[in-house]
């Protein structure tokens, strides 16, 4: 109910061609039978019968070249000679001063305003159609349909006039079949900035010659991919823009006298080249008009105009009908000039911005009876009133000072039926909406009775059923450095009792989530400058679109370096890198290479385009960044397949086969055994098992995070490292006030009355991971914003060009979305964590109660899988509920704000990240749930001591094993 569409109209305006308009009354002008008649006395006949403007069509004035250059600002094609340095993106367009200068009576410059969403495929509709986009077309800019409205390639072509198409394929999707000739090439690949421009002008200039077209397209995307890649502030702006003016200027010179230029950008770009939303710079593109014969003088002098317009001045000039559903006021001033004896040219003018007039009253008519987005009877009554008094006035034209007036009124009535047509496209369904908030809070309120109204010990019981439940997701809002402070405050409460050496540890791990937190906001993307106009004062990687200096690039190895080492020394601490399984023999080798093609990727990208032999760098590029994808997808695939990350060092013991190293069962098992066994000396040891559960979710986090950081680039790849070190510091302090507070480590859940506080998840360290998947949102450079999508994440290793639109898309969302991924998928980690660092940080936690359990670290949770499955529900289930309270936050205030003035550069996109982030947390949880319980103890040992945790009669031998049983030694 809230974003917004409108009902495409497929009724088609028609009206009769000049030449097929009957001789009405004799005319004497003409010596024969007095059914003939010359065109000027048809002329004159239909311009004193004003009224049928809308229904006949007068002849065509001139043929169309049309030079679209994709994402052309306005001030591109200023020029100032009092510039002394000026910026690449500045008077590189100086044909079009001279040609303004020279011939001020062939020439026209326009402000040429957009309306959002200032995406190509939308502009392309508005520019063709006259027809205003509404919000939820920006969806579809990457999924080109056929247009099925009235254009104005449609009506050229039901009056036997051709079109040529050079250049962007969007075109050849949008009007298929619709061409006499086309050289469609794919627009996608927003880092090959010549490719589609070298295409054009192959085949622009010998179309040039050719008579039996009249309109011909030309649509470069040079600019607006430079604009993507570099930004407009590069010398690659400067390069594109100069060819551009080559190519104006030689177009300019090959002109026939029946041949008119325009030059038109589709929509703007900002400070960083992006471009989609509403902002000033995204909306205000260029309209150059060039012509061979003088243009008309009469109209309303104005230096801007609206992009609709452009559909019913085409009309005018081509001499067919105007598209059915436009709501553009022709553009007198920019029509060819013609006057005679016959026929002024104030009378051809009238005759366009009536014919104008009646157009749109017939669709807004037409629409309110065929729409259920209605207009109300008092709107109407109104429009039909002033058009009224507008027709009582018409025949009172007789000079062209009456017309001048009489084209005012006319101007601002066209004004108020497409602001009438606006007002009707933004009525929101308060119903659906209702039902929609509704919906979301039940989901809510349901996942909530189930996870804190059925008891915890029941749970396992359900899950041996076919109960099956997926849900929802959400929360607060930023993370504050606050909160972290305050927890880490809490942590160093809980520590007075513990060593100097010990409060130390928890001091450098408190400092090096404040430094790692404060680090990523030099990654914090700025939004538009009219709304953070003090962010583009700071220092940070967004403030200017450049390439990425050798320093950076520098900065960003070692940091990938240090945090593939860093993991390592964790992992082997843990006994987790021992042996030769497929899954030990990656996790040693493969970061490292992966940090390696890393770096020859943003290596060969670096390079200038204009490089001999581009291809194959090109290709040996695309070939690191596969490797990288193949390598985490292997990796990650090996571990989900293989999880056991743990040895058993080569015994001659019977016990010691390599099945045995398959599952922790037999694991299990056969460690209890020689448990009871006393008289058996030689206790196996075993690398790796008290850390067992983690290591799957810290070896695919570790991946994940490789490729997080060649989706980013090498500019912000350390916050994708900055995040990953930050929630693993979390994890640790979190688990240390938790073994601090915990009294029990928990029994098994068919016990009575169990304990299991240390199980127990506090509601703060679920909250925090919460706000960390948040606050990494921004912390990895993004924007709840359109123009500050990512896009270049969907050329990593591709060139954007495929059949379907899926691995562009799935880039493009992991990219984004990489926070909510990341910390979805290592949720189950709050609860393993407590174990983990009660093996290896034993200094800093209580030890009454881990003496109690012999440090054994994981093997806890294997004890208690039943107890472990139901608190990973649950805490999965809490996680989503404080997702959804987010989204259903930004519903709410979608619904408060939806008649806000900032409603569609705020709040709707705010609605739409979260609701997509929402899914994919969703989904990635899930996974987390299913990954911890499908491979780690997903076959369950029967247990003769259900109630009792298992422990050895012979001390000497537990307290032989205990060194060696869960670290190597």
């Amino acid at each position: 109910g809230f974003l917004l569409s409108k009902t495409a109209q497929k009724s088609n305006s028609t009206c009769l061609s000049f030449q097929e308009i009957p001789c009405l009354v004799q005319d004497t002008t003409v010596n024969g039978p007095g059914e003939q008649c010359s065109d000027n006395y048809k002329l004159s006949y239909l311009l004193q019968n004003i009224n049928s403007a809308s229904n006949v069509c007068l002849p065509q004035k001139a043929r169309i070249v049309l030079v679209l250059i994709d994402a052309l600002r306005y001030d591109f094609m200023l020029f100032n000679d009092k510039l002394q340095n000026p910026l690449p993106f500045q008077n590189k367009l100086p044909v079009i001063h001279r040609l303004m200068k020279q011939y001020p009576e062939f020439t026209r410059l326009y402000k040429f305003v957009a309306d959002p969403p200032t995406t190509t495929m939308q502009r392309l509709k508005a520019l063709t159609t006259g027809s205003l986009p509404t919000f939820i077309d920006a969806g579809s800019n990457f999924a080109t349909n056929e247009i099925n409205e009235d254009n104005i390639i449609d009506q050229l072509l039901r009056h036997n006039l051709s079109t040529v198409l050079i250049g962007d394929d969007t075109w050849d999707g949008l009007y298929p079949n619709r061409f006499l000739r086309k050289y469609p090439y794919p627009s996608f690949d927003v880092w090959d900035l010549d490719t589609v421009d070298n295409g054009v002008m192959t085949h622009l200039y010998p179309e040039l010659n050719q008579t039996d077209w009249s309109f011909l397209i030309a649509h470069y995307l040079g600019v607006d991919h430079c604009g993507h890649r570099y930004g407009p502030n590069h010398s690659e702006m400067e390069r594109k823009l100069t060819e551009m003016d080559t190519v104006i200027e030689s177009v300019a010179d090959k002109l026939d006298s029946n041949t008119m230029l325009f030059v038109i950008g589709d929509h703007g770009m900002t400070e960083t080249g992006n471009h989609g939303g509403d902002s000033e710079d995204e909306v205000m593109s260029a309209l150059f008009i060039y012509s061979k014969k003088p243009l008309s003088s009469l109209g309303e002098h104005t230096d801007t105009v609206r992009q609709v317009s452009l559909a019913p001045t085409m009309a005018a000039i081509f001499g067919v009908s105007v598209p059915f559903s436009n709501l553009g006021t022709v553009i007198l001033d920019a029509l060819p000039s013609f006057n005679n004896s016959h026929v002024q040219e104030w009378q051809w003018s009238l005759f366009y911005l009536w014919g104008n007039v009646q157009q749109m009253l017939t669709y807004i008519e037409e629409y309110a009876e065929s729409s259920s987005e209605t207009f109300s009877h008092a709107a109407l009554k109104e429009l039909k009133e002033k058009f009224s008094l507008l027709n009582s006035k018409l025949y009172a034209v007789t000079n062209e000072a009456s017309f001048e007036n009489f084209a005012k009124e006319c101007t601002d009535f066209l004004t108020k039926l497409r602001e009438t047509c606006e007002e009707v496209w933004i009525q929101f369904d308060s119903f659906s909406m209702t039902r929609g908030l509704l919906f979301l809070f039940l989901s809510l309120f349901f996942v909530y009775m189930i996870t804190d109204g059925i008891p915890s010990n029941r749970l396992p019981e359900i899950f041996m059923s076919s109960f099956v439940i997926e849900e929802s997701s959400v929360l607060l809002y930023l993370l504050n450095t606050v909160i972290l402070i305050g927890t880490l405050s809490v942590s160093q409460g809980e520590s007075k009792k513990k060593s100097h050496k010990s409060k130390l540890k928890l001091l450098a791990i408190a400092l090096g989530i404040l430094i790692l937190v404060r680090g990523s906001m030099y990654f914090w993307r700025c939004r538009d400058r009219l709304e953070q106009p003090w962010c583009y004062e700071t220092f940070n990687a967004f403030t200017a679109k450049v390439e990425t200096t050798k320093l950076q690039w520098i900065i960003t190895v070692i940091t990938l370096g240090l945090f593939v080492t860093v993991t390592k020394v964790w992992l082997r601490n843990c006994g987790n890198l021992n042996g030769y399984s497929y899954t030990v023999i990656l996790l040693k080798y493969v970061p490292t290479v992966l940090v390696v093609c890393m770096s020859g990727f943003w290596v060969l990208n670096r390079l200038p385009i204009n490089t001999k032999n581009k291809s194959v760098q090109l290709w040996q590029a695309n070939a690191l960044a596969w490797v990288v994808y193949g390598l985490s997808a292997v990796g990650i695939l090996t571990v989900i397949m293989k999880p056991l990350c743990i040895y058993i060092l080569p015994s001659t013991d019977e016990y010691s086969t390599e099945s045995e190293n398959n599952k922790i069962p037999q694991l299990f098992q056969k460690v209890k055994k020689m448990f009871n066994e006393p008289r058996n000396e030689d206790v196996p040891v075993i690398c790796g098992l008290g850390t067992v559960y983690s290591a799957v979710y810290i070896a695919i986090g570790i991946y994940l995070t490789h490729l997080f950081a060649l989706l980013h680039g090498d500019a912000v790849a350390p916050s994708t490292v900055i995040m990953f070190l930050a929630s693993a510091f979390v994890l640790i302090i979190t688990s240390i006030i938790r073994l601090e507070k915990a009294n029990t480590i928990g029994k098994l859940p068919n016990c009575k009355n169990p304990k299991n506080q240390l199980f127990e998840i506090p509601n703060m360290s679920l909250l925090v991971w919460v706000i960390l998947s948040q606050y990494f949102f921004y912390g990895t450079g993004h924007q709840p914003s359109f123009p500050n999508i990512i896009w270049d994440a969907a050329f990593v290793g591709t060139s954007g060009i495929f059949k379907h639109n899926f691995v562009p898309a799935t880039l493009i969302i992991i990219n984004t979305f990489c926070s909510q991924i990341l910390m979805g998928f290592l949720v189950p980690l709050l609860i393993i964590m407590p174990f983990t660092v009660s093996v290896m940080l034993p200094s800093v936690i209580n030890k009454n109660i881990m003496q109690k359990e012999n440090l054994r670290g994981e093997v806890l949770l294997y004890e208690r899988d039943g107890l472990l499955i139901t608190v990973a529900f649950t805490t999965i289930c809490k996680y989503m509920i404080c997702h959804g309270i987010r989204v259903f936050a930004t519903m709410l205030a979608a619904t408060i704000h939806c008649r806000h003035m900032m409603v569609w550069k705020i709040f709707a996109p705010k609605l739409i990240f979260e609701s997509v982030g929402m899914f994919v947390t969703l989904s990635v949880a899930c996974l987390s749930y299913l990954n911890r319980n499908g491979n780690n103890g997903s076959e369950l040992s029967e247990k003769k001591e259900n109630c009792e945790t298992i422990t050895n009669t012979e001390n000497k031998v537990l307290n032989k094993c205990q060194s060696n049983f869960i670290k190597p030694t």
